[in-house]
């Protein structure tokens, strides 16, 4: 009932939070994040659990799948080159000032390449959120950062194999890594009309809601499925979220699960990642902190809005792609958590690079409203 209890304050103090953010004009997310450092790290009242981390996994899932669900996918497909792009250039860039970073403040070789590894990576979660509340997220920047997003998590994870296949102890294998990536994206275009077949007979089901609970265990399944294939569950849920779309219950399921998300998980889910932020690393090396911090931002923004550039878009969609795509949130917490357990990072570093890691979350969502806002004023 203690956990029962936890949860009850947590969704309220998240209501509360969002409203006030909402209020001071900030996306909501921001206060739900700031939330999470406030009740977790400063203030100490609420320490993870293993609840509460499953919640929020859900909730990363949930909103992913939303994502999916509600993306245009002849604009997808449209805008998958850009996309490409503004992936490659968007992991470059990080990975060689992150990596040079890392040998100016005195880190190894190791570390300063997996520091740039990190970075690399991409969250796209919180700027989906933002991209929704101003009805973005179908406009040709919005394709273009989940089209991207896509790549950059596929990026992230050969850099990490490659740097743990050089490091680790044990054998990785590389090619099977990536074999095992290309057979997943065979499984998601073979399987379209297999789930459109399973949602229809789910219909004979004699339980309540029993359509959308087969679409959950489709959801749930493609995201598992992913994490097997060394991929982002992410991926999975927002792959999931464009297929049932695409079905004659999609509209149905999209619109029970957007209500099921926000009432419960994904508060959970933005919370979450502000308690996991780590003091002691910033104590420890403030201005180390503050250095990785921007250079974090800009080195996204950059990479990333020169691929945009390049890719055809204005300077100021460049600029709201650029913006969308600084966010590192779960993608680079769990790249930062393999390197801990790998010995790739010690506890002091790893400490500094998850609050870098909150702080670029935490910094994200507002960077990308005021570039929305600036793109939108001459509109």
């Amino acid at each position: 009932m203690q956990t029962i209890g936890l949860l009850a304050v947590i969704l309220f103090l998240a209501a509360v939070s969002g409203h006030l953010s909402t209020r001071l004009g900030l996306p909501t997310v921001v206060g739900q994040l700031v939330l999470g450092v406030i009740v977790g790290p400063i203030l100490q009242w609420i320490q993870q659990t293993s609840l509460l981390t499953l919640g929020a996994d859900i909730g990363l899932i949930l909103l992913m799948f939303l994502a999916g669900a509600n993306s245009d996918i002849q604009l997808l497909r449209k805008f998958w080159r850009p996309g490409v792009i503004v992936a490659v250039s968007g992991v470059v860039v990080p990975v060689v000032i992150m990596t040079a970073l890392g040998f100016a403040g005195h880190l190894s070789g190791q570390e300063s390449i997996y520091l740039g590894v990190i970075f690399s990576a991409t969250s796209v979660s919180i700027s989906v959120d933002v991209l929704r509340e101003f009805s973005q997220l179908n406009s040709a920047e919005g394709t273009t950062i989940l089209a991207a997003a896509v790549v950059d998590d596929i990026l992230a994870m050969i850099a990490l194999g490659l740097l743990t296949a050089f490091t680790s102890t044990q054998s990785v294998n590389l090619a099977l890594i990536l074999l095992l990536q290309v057979g997943y994206f065979v499984l998601l275009w073979f399987s379209r009309p297999l789930i459109k077949k399973i949602l229809f007979l789910s219909q004979r089901l004699l339980v309540s809601a029993n359509v959308t609970i087969v679409a959950l265990v489709i959801v749930f399944a493609l995201a598992a499925t992913a994490e097997w294939a060394h991929l982002s569950s992410a991926i999975g849920a927002f792959f999931a979220g464009i297929i049932i779309k695409q079905t004659p219950h999609g509209s149905k399921i999209t619109t029970q699960l957007q209500t099921l998300g926000y009432a419960l998980f994904i508060p959970l889910f933005f919370v979450n990642i502000g308690l996991q932020m780590r003091l002691n690393g910033i104590k420890q090396s403030w201005g180390f902190f503050v250095i990785l911090t921007i250079a974090a931002v800009l080195t996204k923004l950059v990479g990333a809005g020169l691929g945009a550039k390049g890719a055809g878009f204005s300077r100021k969609s460049s600029l709201v792609i650029g913006m969308g795509m600084v966010s590192r949130g779960e993608m680079a917490l769990v790249v930062a958590q393999i390197g801990h357990a790998q010995h790739l990072l010690n506890s002091n570093d790893y400490s500094l690079v998850i609050a870098v890691i909150i702080a670029t979350t935490i910094l994200a969502p507002l960077l990308l409203k005021w570039a929305l806002n600036l793109s939108q004023a001459d509109n």
